[in-house]
């Protein structure tokens, strides 16, 4: 399951360093896995919607009606 934390705190630290004007931002090791890994969830989430997507659009333009033919008769 995501858990945004580790990413909003690192968002946090970051807005924190930019307003104090410092050129460096250091994280223990642990700070750094937790944002690893959600980070690696979301680009996996990402990629499974990604695919989700492309196999509905697939599934869609297959029930399309690509083609209609009208018999015209006479006037």
């Amino acid at each position: 399951m995501f858990n945004p934390r580790p990413l909003e705190e690192f968002i946090a630290q970051v807005t924190s360093n930019e307003a104090g004007n410092k050129k460096e931002l250091r994280i223990s090791n642990d700070a750094a896995r937790k944002i690893a890994d959600s980070i690696g969830y979301l680009l996996l989430t990402l990629t499974q919607s990604q695919e989700q997507i492309q196999k509905l659009q697939s599934d869609l333009q297959k029930s399309q009606v690509s083609e209609i033919e009208l018999q015209g008769g006479k006037f």
